[in-house]
């Protein structure tokens, strides 16, 4: 498998189809919005009057807030499974010489958004459960010893990280079996953990691959967020201007660009996946094995 030929064709179609960034917005490319630590700079802008202020805050106020953040998250991983979706038959469409439309693939996104739900709820129950139980078994080795509790970390964190890395491929090549086959949820797992048993080796490497893509991808935007926020903090105390006026500016400025970097982000990860499924179903072919009982086939 040429995975080089894998990362740079995801680089190529996110950057030649620039309308799936706003897919890729949703679908994982994140927001990386500068973050600024002032360690108590300015502390005139952050005077006891000011968190009075905030204390007099209505029940009311308080109660709109909760309720405007919570549909703002329900609507974002609404467009969330919406754009996995969406973003996957774009890939598929593309690569296999048809007719990529946003509208199309926004529609196909809605009409697998149910059963990436059901992929994704499934997922964070069988992960929220694990986890829960890695903790519950170091807190009873931490209760007998304080040794068996540091041995059991150290040898359930490796396990912990090889459970992840499962699970996410596994549901991640799940996602496109839905999409490239029109599946169910069972025939679709069933199907992701057939290709992870069978292609181990070549799992292991995708998932370093965007391992390593996320981390030092991360670590330069850090750098550059860096780079861009000591000018804006001398400009800040140059001016004498307060935190809430620093937190604007950086918005106004880095939003933008977070927006453009996310989406790009979002659509190169999701790529990953999709084209290392395609290669993994149909090595050297035009076309893919027979699908599954119930499935029609790639759109």
């Amino acid at each position: 498998m040429n995975y080089s030929k894998i990362v740079n064709r995801s680089i190529e179609i996110a950057w030649r189809y620039k309308t799936l960034w706003v897919f890729g917005i949703f679908a994982g490319g994140g927001l990386p919005l500068l973050n600024f630590d002032y360690n108590d700079f300015n502390s005139s802008s952050w005077s006891a009057d000011t968190f009075n202020s905030f204390s007099n805050i209505s029940n009311e106020l308080i109660v709109l807030l909760i309720a405007g953040f919570m549909v703002f998250g329900l609507a974002f991983f609404f467009m969330y499974l919406v754009s996995q979706g969406a973003l996957i038959d774009a890939v598929n469409k593309i690569e296999r010489g048809g007719v990529y439309k946003f509208s199309t693939s926004f529609s196909a996104g809605l009409k697998f958004f149910w059963r990436f739900l059901g992929i994704s709820v499934l997922a964070i129950a069988i992960l929220v459960t694990l986890v829960l139980f890695v903790v519950l078994i170091c807190y009873l080795f931490f209760k007998i010893h304080i040794a068996l509790g540091i041995i059991s970390i150290l040898i359930l964190m490796p396990v912990a990280i090889f459970v992840f890395f499962l699970f996410y491929n596994v549901f991640s090549l799940a996602q496109r079996a839905v999409v490239l086959r029109d599946t169910s949820i069972g025939n679709a797992l069933e199907e992701g953990y057939h290709l992870f048993k069978n292609h181990l080796q070549q799992n292991v490497i995708i998932f370093l691959v965007f391992v390593g893509f996320s981390i030092g991808i991360g670590i330069l935007i850090l750098i550059l967020s860096l780079l861009l926020a000591i000018p804006l903090i001398a400009l800040v105390i140059a001016s004498q201007h307060s935190l809430i006026f620093l937190i604007i500016l950086g918005l106004f400025i880095g939003l933008p660009v977070s927006i453009v970097v996310g989406g790009f982000l979002g659509v190169f990860y999701s790529n990953l996946y999709t084209l290392f499924y395609i290669e993994l179903v149909e090595p050297k072919q035009s076309t893919l094995p027979p699908n599954p009982a119930g499935a029609t086939g790639l759109a």
